[in-house]
């Protein structure tokens, strides 16, 4: 049973689709982000998403799906202020954890991870801030692969990353680790060391708990 879910979800995440045209706001997303995840050249493999100095004295886990509606609340109105205030203070760093709920999200997921020369957070703020109009279109696959275009993916790329059966066992055991460690049981999950909060509580009240934890560094 499970080799046929496998096959199933590999066969709608690769489904054939051509690119659309390049647009300004595409190219406007994806410029800027110039670390992390698969450089050019590398093999793919499962890395961890960090936003923000890896030593910062705070962390913040986030476990989310990008078909989830409060997970890209989250990404658009309330992680810019955390950016702006904790994050590029180097203050806080944001470790992102993919919990997808459907095979879409899934799909997102790996290609977010395949993202050559560092720009796995680009492509993940742009999945969060076009979610309405991928995750509704009719063939909500071919916007994941223009997407992936302006990350700096080649067709070939794209179906070689979808069909990448240890990429996708990788985000999957993450996923079941989580639950099995922390009993997710709604996106976004957050634990900001160690307090876990569910669901989109907004910056106001994460601030709250960043700045007692900051207090006892």
């Amino acid at each position: 049973m499970e080799n046929l879910q496998k096959i199933i979800l590999l066969a709608i995440i690769t489904s054939i689709l051509q690119f659309t045209p390049e647009t300004s706001l595409i190219s406007q997303e994806i410029s800027g982000e110039t670390r992390e995840d698969n450089k050019e050249g590398e093999e793919l493999a499962y890395k961890e998403i960090i936003y923000g100095d890896i030593n910062a004295p705070v962390t913040i886990f986030e476990y989310a799906s990008l078909t989830c509606n409060h997970c890209a609340t989250f990404h658009t109105t309330v992680l810019p202020k955390l950016k702006t205030n904790y994050i590029d203070k180097s203050l806080v760093k944001l470790v992102y954890r993919d919990y997808p709920l459907d095979g879409l999200a899934m799909a997102g997921a790996m290609l977010a991870r395949c993202a050559p020369k560092g720009r796995g957070k680009a492509m993940l703020n742009l999945l969060f801030s076009q979610q309405m109009k991928w995750v509704t279109s009719n063939n909500p696959i071919e916007p994941l692969k223009k997407y992936s275009k302006f990350a700096g993916m080649n067709e070939k790329q794209v179906d070689t990353c979808l069909k990448n059966e240890e990429m996708l066992n990788s985000v999957r055991n993450e996923q079941e680790k989580a639950n099995n460690l922390y009993k997710i049981k709604s996106t976004p999950t957050f634990f900001i060391d160690g307090v876990k909060i569910e669901g989109n509580m907004g910056f106001e009240y994460m601030s709250k708990i960043i700045d007692e934890k900051l207090s006892k560094n």
